[in-house]
């Protein structure tokens, strides 16, 4: 069956097919971007016709009705420096700084290569990395809950960000972190006045 493939554009319908390619261990999955009218291709992740033609269906299926978004392969010190310019940049010099203090720990910690990467996965491994960083209490106390939970606060709406911008299809989810509640502490006695 032929397809004719020069007929994609804005509001049509978009028409995915199988391709061979002998260089490839896998079939592909081809389409024309209809805003571009580039040429788009994903592996089918099979050799087997059967297989990749059950997945050309459903990439087509996701195509047509705007369920598929690709990951974006901007890389993390891209991303960090549009955010910073454009996001960061006109708020208070202490939420910037928490921003960057945010950022710099997840770098340190997930060492990500580009936003369209980052999972639920990366997430976790992050929280988990910033209860082993030191607190700013005494000597050898670790960050409390409490900063591990602005931490990831910031890091959610820099992703948010990301996906208004549609750097990022999703914001993954965040693992809730449970603070302790604050004893209160005893004021002191007062002293009646004679």
């Amino acid at each position: 069956m032929a397809f004719d493939h020069s007929t994609t554009g804005p509001g049509k319908r978009i028409v995915v097919w199988v391709q061979h390619r002998a260089d490839r261990p896998y079939l592909s999955l081809e389409w024309l971007d209809p805003d571009t009218g580039k040429r788009k291709s994903k592996s089918a992740e099979t050799c087997n016709p059967i297989d990749a033609e059950r997945k050309r269906a459903d990439l087509e299926a996701d195509l047509n009705h705007g369920r598929y978004v690709e990951a974006s392969r901007m890389t993390w010190e891209r991303f960090g420096e549009l955010f910073e310019a454009e996001y960061v940049a006109p708020l208070r010099q202490n939420t910037r700084r928490n921003f960057e203090a945010t950022l710099d720990h997840f770098e340190q910690i997930c060492n990500p290569r580009s936003i369209g990467a980052i999972n639920e996965r990366t997430i976790s491994l992050y929280a988990a990395g910033l209860r082993k960083l030191p607190g700013r209490g005494r000597k050898g106390e670790l960050m409390m809950p409490s900063t591990i939970k602005v931490r990831l606060q910031y890091l959610h709406t820099a992703l948010s960000w990301a996906v208004s911008q549609k750097l990022l299809a999703a914001v993954p989810r965040f693992p809730a972190v449970k603070v302790p509640s604050r004893r209160p502490s005893p004021s002191p006695p007062s002293r009646s006045r004679r």
